[in-house]
């Protein structure tokens, strides 16, 4: 008789989103955050501007979709004129928000990983008032 090997779960996106940031302590997302900030401000005006947004967007892109989707709500409600091509500037808004930030922090936590736990595991001998 064959008997067949039941496959274990794999889980959801968060359950995978989960084990690839589990072995990153918190130096190495501060580390990933200082490079995010670098780069918004190396590139951030030339990529929004190659992406066609009138400016770099703010707070994470939240501000531009809330501009569009409330031009629309006027629209409705009010009648007031609505200028339809800056519908494309929410997702333009979401690709920045990508490459300015979740591309690069996950690459940086994921490589800054295990240099961070060494750094962690040394600031750990020191009196808590050093490594706080």
């Amino acid at each position: 008789m064959d008997q067949t090997a039941a496959l274990a779960p794999t889980g959801g996106i968060f359950s995978r989103i989960g084990r690839f940031f589990k072995p990153v302590p918190l130096m190495g997302y501060l580390i990933g955050f200082l490079v995010c900030v670098f780069w918004e401000k190396m590139a951030g005006e030339g990529l929004s501007a190659m992406l066609g947004l009138p400016k770099m967007p703010i707070l994470f892109g939240i501000v531009t979709i809330f501009k569009v989707v409330a031009g629309m709500v006027n629209l409705l409600i009010k009648g007031d004129a609505f200028n339809w091509v800056t519908l494309i500037q929410i997702p333009m808004a979401l690709v920045y928000f990508s490459v300015t930030y979740l591309i690069p922090l996950a690459l940086i936590c994921r490589l800054a990983a295990k240099p961070a736990n060494v750094l962690a595991g040394y600031l750990q001998r020191f009196p808590l008032i050093v490594s706080a």
